[in-house]
């Protein structure tokens, strides 16, 4: 918001870029294609009730399927994936038994005086 203000003060801040024809456009769309149907298919199928969202897991094998088909994901990318999504799972584990410690902590906080007595 800061950028729309001091650009409606003072245009010269943000000039216009280049124009562009539709044909470039629609070019430039073509890459971001499979995602899109990607989304829609898994979050229309959910919101629908088609699937369940356990269900709608299998849009991750329909990515892996289109990465295989256009010959984009090598065993080196698919290694790295898997560490990078098991990193991810690992910091989300982690929350979680976090939460789960700071939620339990009072309630131990409170029972331990009435141990000791």
């Amino acid at each position: 918001m800061v950028i729309d203000v001091r650009a409606l003060k003072n245009p010269a801040m943000a000039p216009p870029g280049p124009k562009t024809d539709l044909k470039k456009k629609l070019t430039s769309f073509a890459g971001v294609l499979e995602t899109l149907i990607i989304f829609f298919m898994v979050m229309g199928g959910i919101f629908f009730g088609i699937f369940t969202p356990t269900e709608a897991a299998a849009g991750a094998f329909l990515t892996l399927l289109i990465a295989v088909i256009k010959r984009q994901l090598t065993w080196d990318g698919f290694i790295q994936s898997i560490a990078s999504t098991t990193r991810i799972s690992c910091v989300l584990i982690a929350l979680l038994v976090c939460n789960l410690i700071l939620l339990i902590f009072p309630e131990i906080a409170l029972f331990l005086p009435n141990l000791m007595r």
